[in-house]
């Protein structure tokens, strides 16, 4: 029994049926018995040695004089050869009654049950057998199989992330002479972190059930008024009407809509619906397209702010393009709304049909009514066309009132070209996705609270102190020299300057504006990241801005002084008025910005900065910016100045009643352009405007027989008295 062990340790893997000799009973059962007997015989894997199939078939006979010359460290060699690997067949059945499983599947055997004492005669029968030539050439090269194809199974190694400095794991239980293959075994699955969730999400969320039936119907509505009333080539009260009809699709969202709305915020909400509604009523007041333009633009963000709301700067911000966003957001919603109608009324089919004999017999009657109420409708207008075309050949006053009132409906819609069908159709369009956005902002207002975070105090005294005091002296000498030289007059300025008063008062309003308009992004950096903790911040800074809010308002008053000297000189044009209303603004937004440096703390400020815009651009429109050019222009010329006839033509009938008090000919010249507009070009009904009706019925009065020729100056001359 002490040399059962020797056989197993170094028995080669079986091999084919073929290539084996037949098997000698009397050595098949030892094997069997030894490795029933001797527990150590399991620990010894013969796939270890794949070099020594060749040595052991070539010559059985030498391994006794090897082995007595290496002594009885290689005893086992010897004594076992390998052709003798097909009585482990032999001995199959008995070795299914083992209780181990190695005998039948050692490619089954783990890495860690092959002992290093089980490896090391293995070596040492492989180097003792490659003495001669002869068998070194049969010895195979050790070919780097993959560790996979190894008859010892591998360990799975746990996921481990390779990157930079982290080489790839070591695999345990790879034959010596073969490089360990990276890459085997479950790769590392990289999970995509979610991203956090972002406005859309956190602060306005779409509404969870899908458009009611009044949304939709409202949504109709608005979009018919947009096709059906805007005058897209002239202002009139189709521009406010089309308002009104999105108001009500959006009040009625409002009303209906469960969303929590403070009480200051619905205020708000009502006094920007209700500015918007005024600035779209001046389109029917006043004829200019340049006034109407600013104000449609303004009634659109302040209509957008009365859906969303918001009061911080970047609430205001968000609201005032709002609309729009939201109008294209609602799509999905609408078309749910849509779906869900049409589900509904497949619902109603089905529970009548299986409702029983009542509801089918209901859904029946229902459906004859609506066909009986069809043909009436159809039976109508044949018998109203045919009786009222046989009374109108019949009588020619019926035929003329006929016409006029055919003449009149007709009116009530727009042309039916292919140009303004395509218009309209567009029109449309927009009209649904501004009515649309309003009744989803109102359905599902977004949370704008918060939005405004507290910024960091990054600049303190020892950055803002000396730039700031910097730019104060600047704007204290600067204002000193434009009280001297507005004072001093034209001897000062030509002393000083080497030129004369006007040039001087005419140039550089607009550097002035641009002036103050820096001042007042710097007064706004400064007092958002200054620091305020401590009293001498706060009063540094309530100094130094305080200083330059109130003597930007006195750069802004020099700036307006000259663009008064520079409208006296050259005259009043749309420009320079429009330039005037941003003096005015700014001058404003500095008082406010003085106001709010108080206590350091104005969340009221972003509101009113718009508020007073919209106030100054509602003050122009009732000033009637067209009229007052035309009279200050006049007034120039009655006076012995220049004036321009041609910029006057170009005026629209908004300056009708100041210009028929030119004399004869400047007169016919202006105005027989715009008589002839008005004329040539009658408005429909939502085409109406008062400036224009106004201006029919003066020129009606004044010169019932119609104006002279334009003769001795043409339109665009320049002419004194």
């Amino acid at each position: 029994m002490s040399e059962t062990p020797e056989p197993t340790a170094e028995q080669p893997p079986a091999q084919p049926a073929a290539a084996q000799p037949p098997p000698e009973a009397p050595l098949t059962a030892t094997p069997v018995e030894s490795s029933a007997a001797a527990p150590p015989a399991k620990r010894t894997p013969a796939k270890r040695a794949p070099a020594k199939r060749a040595p052991a078939k070539k010559a059985p006979a030498k391994a006794a004089p090897d082995a007595e010359t290496a002594g009885d460290a290689a005893a086992p060699v010897k004594r076992v050869p390998a052709k003798r690997a097909p009585a482990k067949k032999a001995a199959a059945p008995a070795a299914t009654e083992q209780p181990a499983p190695e005998a039948e599947a050692p490619e089954a055997v783990a890495p860690e049950a092959v002992a290093p004492e089980a490896v090391a005669p293995v070596e040492e029968a492989v180097a003792t057998a490659a003495e001669s030539p002869a068998e070194v050439a049969a010895i195979p090269a050790p070919s780097p199989a993959p560790v996979a194809e190894q008859s010892v199974a591998l360990p799975v190694a746990p996921p481990v992330a390779v990157g930079a400095g982290n080489a790839p794991p070591a695999y345990r239980g790879v034959p010596q002479g073969y490089a360990a293959q990276p890459g085997y075994g479950p790769q590392p699955v990289l999970v995509r972190r979610p991203a956090p969730p972002g406005f859309l999400q956190t602060r306005w969320p779409a509404p969870v059930s899908p458009a009611s039936i009044g949304a939709l119907i409202g949504i109709l509505i608005g979009g018919l008024g947009f096709a059906l009333t805007l005058p897209p080539d002239r202002p009139g009260i189709g521009w406010p009407v089309a308002g009104l009809l999105a108001a009500l699709a959006v009040g009625y969202a409002a009303f209906r809509s469960d969303a929590e709305v403070s009480t200051w915020d619905r205020i708000m909400r009502a006094v920007w619906g209700v500015a918007a509604i005024v600035l779209l009523s001046f389109s029917a007041i006043r004829s200019s397209g340049l006034l109407t333009f600013w104000c449609v633009l303004a009634a659109i963000g302040c209509a957008s702010l009365a859906a969303a709301g918001g009061r911080s700067l970047r609430a205001l911000l968000f609201g005032l393009i709002a609309a729009p966003i939201a109008g294209f957001r609602s799509l999905p919603w609408i078309a749910a709304g849509i779906g869900a109608l049409g589900a509904a009324r497949r619902a109603r089919a089905e529970a009548a049909a299986g409702g029983g004999a009542d509801a089918k017999a209901a859904m029946i009657a229902r459906s004859q009514r609506r066909g009986r109420l069809t043909l009436s409708v159809v039976i109508t207008v044949v018998l109203l066309v045919v009786f009222g075309a046989l009374f109108a050949s019949a009588d020619a006053v019926f035929a003329h009132y006929l016409g006029a009132f055919f003449s009149r409906i007709g009116k009530l819609f727009p042309s039916a070209d292919a140009g303004n069908i395509i218009l309209r159709l567009f029109l449309l369009g927009v009209g649904v996705i501004m009515t649309a956005g309003g009744v989803f902002l109102a359905t599902r207002p977004p949370n704008l609270r918060g939005m405004e975070t507290q910024a960091k105090s990054t600049l303190g005294r020892d950055l803002l102190v000396l730039p700031l005091g910097g730019l104060l002296l600047l704007f204290v000498g600067f204002v000193a020299v434009q009280f001297t030289a507005l004072f001093g007059g034209n001897d000062y300025v030509l002393k000083h300057s080497q030129i004369n008063y006007s040039t001087y008062a005419v140039s550089g309003f607009k550097q002035l504006v641009a002036v103050a308009i820096l001042t007042l992004i710097v007064v706004g950096v400064a007092a958002r990241w200054g620091r305020k903790e401590t009293g001498g911040d706060r009063l540094a800074l309530r100094v130094l801005l305080g200083g330059l809010c109130g003597l930007s308002i006195v750069i802004v008053v020099s700036a307006l002084t000259r663009l008064q000297l520079y409208v006296d000189t050259y005259g009043l044009t749309r420009m320079r008025f429009a330039v005037a209303m941003l003096e005015l603004f700014l001058a404003a937004m500095f008082a406010l910005v003085l106001l709010a440096g108080i206590k350091m703390k104005a969340p009221w400020l972003p509101q009113a900065v718009l508020g007073v815009g919209v106030l100054i651009l509602v003050s122009a429109c009732v000033m009637n910016p067209e009229r007052y050019i035309a009279q200050h222009n006049i007034d120039r010329y009655k006076a012995g100045e220049k004036i321009d006839l041609y910029y006057l033509s170009a005026l629209t009938a908004d300056a009708v009643p100041a210009l028929v008090n030119l004399p004869d000919d400047p007169r016919n010249c202006v105005l027989g352009r715009l008589r002839t507009d008005l004329r040539d070009s009658p408005d429909e009904w939502y085409q109406w405007n008062w400036a224009r009706e106004n201006a029919r019925k003066v020129l009606a009065s004044d010169f019932p027989n119609g104006l002279g020729k334009c003769t001795g100056r043409r339109p665009y001359d320049y002419s004194s008295r």
